[in-house]
């Protein structure tokens, strides 16, 4: 496994033979640089990341390696349509959750590199006044808005039946010619689950097709487990399936508390009787295929009467469900032990 230097400097070299802002990055170079990447965000490794530095012999700029982090995190992560919830999770993805912003520093830093090089210095862009913004010079740069779920499917539906790519998806041309390669041979597997990443890159590694990198399939998935199975139904001219707000469990009632179009509630996991004190877990699945996991003990009061549980859960790209949970839960402390420990088995 190669340690994450070698993952940072093929991240600086991407970068310094003018991919920034295209598509070619490895999900392994993002994902393996990530430890480095964090330390000079946090300046713990340069104050000033546009001062080349070396390492193993090799000369690099920590300010490319940033930058190529960046274009592997757009590529390879759902980013939220609320720019609210941009930095929370960018800065939870690099492993950094005390806080929920960049500290000025930060800013300060991130807007240096942006200034620093060639290919960024035009993007940069500010809010009325001299507030810097953030949110739109990255997507200057790196054209994320093209490449959340929702925008992609349609921009690539687009491209399988006119062969015309929208403007803001030309960054992504390369990796909507491997879909489309990819797309063909799924359509044609009627019985693969479109649901499996694993499933569906074994096929298409039978079959001989190489995706390189990024791999749009794997893209896909990192997005929405039901994001393949939704744009071949699409592409077949059928409504994507979307699950229904309902409850799988006789002992649970779900009422959402806020308006949710297309979500599902599993309260629990298990066909097991809901107990008293004891945790069960569920899970909360949107419409687009992502879900989320969440845990909640049933409660009751001192006469046995069941406690309502209000629960809240939180997607990284900043959707927010809320539903209450109504149960009857059994009262075990309510029963009677049929034998106690130090007494003699009656037969």
């Amino acid at each position: 496994m190669a340690d994450p230097w070698t993952h940072a400097l093929n991240l600086d070299r991407a970068v310094e033979q003018g991919q920034l802002g295209r598509e070619r990055i490895a999900q392994e170079d993002y994902e393996g640089a990530k430890p480095l990447v964090r330390q000079f965000w946090l300046g713990k490794l340069s104050n000033d990341l546009r001062r080349a530095m070396r390492v193993q012999d090799e000369a690099f700029v920590p300010a490319r390696i940033l930058l190529g982090y960046l274009q592997g995190y757009f590529l390879y992560r759902e980013v939220s349509e609320n720019d609210q919830a941009f930095w929370p999770n960018f800065l939870k993805d690099l492993g950094i959750t005390d806080r929920r912003l960049p500290t000025q520093l930060e800013y300060d830093r991130l807007w240096e590199v942006l200034e620093w090089h060639d290919e960024t210095r035009g993007c940069l862009s500010w809010h009325e006044g001299t507030t810097r913004d953030f949110i739109g010079t990255l997507d200057a740069i790196f054209h994320f808005k093209a490449l959340r779920l929702n925008a992609l499917k349609d921009s690539f539906v687009a491209f399988y039946q006119t062969g015309e790519l929208a403007p803001e998806a030309r960054p992504y041309e390369r990796v909507f010619h491997g879909l489309r390669q990819a797309i063909d041979l799924v359509l044609a597997e009627e019985e693969l689950d479109l649901s499996s990443e694993e499933a569906v890159l074994g096929v298409l590694e039978a079959s001989g097709i190489y995706l390189g990198e990024p791999n749009p399939i794997r893209l896909l998935f990192n997005r929405s487990s039901q994001a393949l199975a939704d744009l071949c139904q699409r592409l077949k001219g059928k409504k994507p399936s979307r699950p229904s707000a309902r409850f799988r469990h006789k002992q649970v009632r779900v009422k959402l508390l806020e308006p949710s179009r297309g979500v599902e509630i599993e309260p629990t996991l298990s066909r097991r009787p809901l107990l008293e004190g004891w945790r069960v877990y569920g899970k909360v699945t949107l419409s687009d295929g992502r879900f989320k996991r969440f845990s909640w003990v049933p409660r009751l009061s001192p006469d046995g009467a069941p406690y309502p549980e209000d629960l809240e859960v939180s997607f990284d790209e900043g959707e927010v469900v809320r539903f209450r949970l109504d149960h009857q839960a059994f009262a075990l402390r309510c029963s009677k032990p049929v034998w106690v420990f130090g007494e003699p088995l009656v037969g």
